[in-house]
Order: structure tokens, then sequence, then C-alpha cells
């Protein structure tokens, strides 16, 4: 299981170059095509390691970028060039995409443009708030709190209590007055990190926090920006976004912007396949989060699986450090009780004795692998009961599997661990 973390670690890392290089290459559409097909290697390539929705979204992106790169083709009148060696041209599954909606005949700039100042009007050619590719702040915004809560969390109440006293000594700080005028001025100034292995739960912690801001705290706006929201064609434009996020964050008292993925943003720029557009991209958002901070009080958070690969300067302004790693078994006996309790059999007993059973055989295990293992059970059971009563909808309660179901469904779960990376990770001394 460590050589398979690891090839995952270093084609993501693969993957993550490549884009880079990409990104790098605007004016050079012949490299940028080479450097996108390269990109969409590494993807296929984790799709045959990863399982799921995750493979299926490897694939998915694999897709998206070969399609940029057979456009960039078109336009160039190249003929499409063999895929990698590691993927085999008629073994990618490529399913449809729907076309880009910028048209392909488009021309593309041939030398890169200058930055643009922040002062510059961030939405370039567009009257109506959005980029030349149809971008707006506001696609980024959660607008209404949803279902996500802390309670489906597994072992992160450092994590919740770290968030909650910020916004409530935040509060606080406009009743105590005569305290408040006694604080350091910046005390109310914290920026989180959150770092562990992968499916251990940080998006949807991220997530959970957006419907907690929004619905407990006032004049609040939450963000959420994935790497996926910076990655264009067109020169200029990912720095015109990031000015556009966080001059609309000045709007309100209470925002929060938490960014997925941070070491695809920020990544270092000491690295050795970095460039100038990873320079300038990372000191623009440094420069960013410098200003906006004396004009509203943004929380910033920032979750990633590669510490070491985000830039000092951006990891120095995290002041909260959050490690979220893998939960403890008696976590896991926890969050099973709570999730499989309606499946199983009422009896007194039943449920405690196949969550401790379930969480035994469950070495290793993440938030993700956890949810799968409910997920399956949930849908037997719907399954069972449905069929069991085909003539009464208004049933309200499952047919209860047997332990022994669940026990199979557990054992068919393969964990990854790489005692390596996790030593890395508890380490940031190895950063």
């Amino acid at each position: 299981m460590a050589d398979i973390t690891r090839s995952i670690v270093e084609l993501q890392e693969k993957y993550h170059a490549a884009l880079r290089q990409a990104g790098r290459a605007n004016g050079n559409l012949r490299l940028r095509a080479k450097y996108l097909t390269e990109a969409a290697s590494a993807q296929y390539e984790l799709s045959k390691l990863t399982r799921g929705s995750s493979s299926d979204d490897h694939v998915n992106e694999c897709s998206r970028l070969l399609q940029e790169a057979n456009q960039i083709k078109e336009q160039l009148g190249m003929q499409d060039t063999p895929a990698p060696q590691s993927q085999p041209a008629p073994a990618v599954p490529v399913p449809p995409v729907q076309p880009a909606p910028v048209p392909v005949s488009a021309p593309a700039p041939v030398q890169p443009a200058p930055q643009k100042a922040q002062e510059n009007n961030v939405q370039g050619s567009s009257t109506e708030g959005l980029d030349v590719e149809g971008f707006s702040p506001e696609s980024i915004q959660m607008k209404e709190p949803g279902n996500v809560s802390f309670d489906g969390l597994i072992g992160m109440d450092h994590a919740v209590s770290v968030v909650t006293t910020f916004f409530k000594n935040r509060h606080n700080m406009k009743t105590y007055t005569h305290l408040a005028a006694q604080m350091p001025k910046d005390a109310m100034v914290m920026d989180i990190m959150l770092y562990g292995p992968p499916g251990t739960g940080k998006t949807y912690f991220m997530k959970a926090i957006g419907n907690y801001v929004l619905k407990t705290v006032p004049n609040s706006a939450f963000f959420i920006l994935p790497p996926d929201v910076l990655r264009t064609k067109h020169v200029g434009v990912s720095g015109d976004r990031l000015t556009s996020i966080f001059r609309e964050m000045e709007k309100y008292e209470n925002p929060v912007l938490c960014i997925d993925e941070i070491d695809a943003l920020g990544a270092s720029r000491d690295g050795a396949n970095q460039g100038q557009y990873v320079t300038d991209l990372v000191t623009q958002l440094l420069q960013l989060i410098d200003g906006v901070k004396g004009k509203s009080d943004v929380l910033l958070i920032g979750g990633t699986n590669f510490p070491w690969n985000v830039d000092p300067a951006i990891i120095s302004r995290m002041t909260e450090r959050v490690y979220i790693g893998l939960p403890t078994k008696e976590a896991v006996t926890g969050y099973l009780t709570k999730g499989l309790k309606p499946f199983v059999s009422k009896e007194a007993g039943v449920l405690e004795k196949v969550a401790s059973d379930v969480a035994g055989m469950l070495e290793h295990v993440t938030m993700r692998d956890l949810s799968t293992l409910i997920n399956r059970v949930s849908n037997e059971s719907f399954f069972t009961t449905t069929q069991a009563y085909p003539d009464n909808p208004e049933i309200a309660e499952f047919i209860p599997l047997e332990p022994e179901r669940i026990r199979l469904y557990a054992s068919k779960i393969v964990t990854v661990y790489d005692p390596e990376y996790n030593d890395r990770l508890v380490h940031p001394e190895k950063w």
C-alpha cells in the first residue's frame, strides 16, 4: 500500500508541475499543448490507482485537458501527437465533454501580457461582472447554508474549537469594549492551514465552516476557491480573478475564504519547476492577503495534503496550523454507531457490537472510506426494504441488515497508508 500511495503522490506532483508549465507557456501554444497532454497522462494514471468518484474525477479531468490540447492543435493545424508511453492512446477512457465556452477560433495572445495592476478593473472587457471566460466571484460564493455541519466530522474537536472561538471572540470584542481596547491591534487576525492525508475531511470541514458562518455570523460571506478556477488559457486572467475575489470580500465585515489544495495555488517559489507565472501569482496572493486585512476581518483557510509544497511566506501567515489526521479507533466507532443506526437491528447491543467490530477491522481508515461504507450499507438496506414492501411507499423504517453483511462490506475497503508520508506530515521540521 505504501507503494501505491507513493505513486499517487508522485503523479499528483507530476500533474501540478505540468499544469504550471502549461500556464507559463500561454504564449507558445505548441508547448502548452505538450504540457496539457502530460498533465492528462498523469490524471489517467491516477484514475487507475484510485476508485469510485475519485477515479471518475481523474478521468473527467484527463478528458478536459486532452480536449483543450486538441483544440490548440486544431488552431495550429497540427496532427494529434501520440499519447505518452504510460498512457497508450487506445486505452484512454475519454468520455464526451461539452465544448468549452471560449470559441476555438479566438486568437490566442502571442506575447504574455504584463500583469495588470490591482487598481485596474478586474472584470476585463465585461460590463456584467464576468471576465473573458465568464467567471464571477459569485460563482464560488456560498449563498445559503447547506446541510453540512460540524457534527459530521471525525476527530476534529480542536479544529472546530479554533474556528468557533475565533468568531465568538470577534463578536464579543464589540460588547466588551473596555477589554477590547486593551487587546493588541491584530489580536483578531488569524489564518488557518489545514493539512493531513487525503480523505480525512478537510474539504468537508471547510464547507461546515461556511454553514456555521452564514448561520451565526452577521454580515458574513463565505467563498471556497478550488484550484481549477485559476486555470485559464488567457494571460493575466488568473491574477485578475484573484483580485476580483478579494475585492468582493471587502464588501463584507466577516468574509471567509477557503482555498482548497492551496499548494496548487501557492506553490513554493523556490521549487525547481517553478517559473515567473507561479512567482507572480504567489506574490499577488500575498499582497492581496495583506491588503484585505486592513479593510475587513477576513479569515483565510487553506487546505493541503502537501504542506511542504506551499510557499513559506504563505505558511508564515497561517498563524493556526491544524493537523487533520486519521481518526482513532474510538472516533471511528462513534462515527459508525451514528451512521449505521438506521440500518442495523434495534436489539440491545447489536449496533455497538457491529460498530466496534468494523472499527477494529479498518486500520488507517479515512473519513472518505467510512462514508463509502455507510453509503453501501444504506443502498442495500434501501433496496431490500423497497423490494419487500413494493406497495407501501409510506414505510419509514429500514429492514435491518445482518451484521455479517456489514462486516463483508468493511472487508472490501482497501485503505492506503504510507508511513514515510505520514511521518513527514506530523513533523513540520521535515517540510
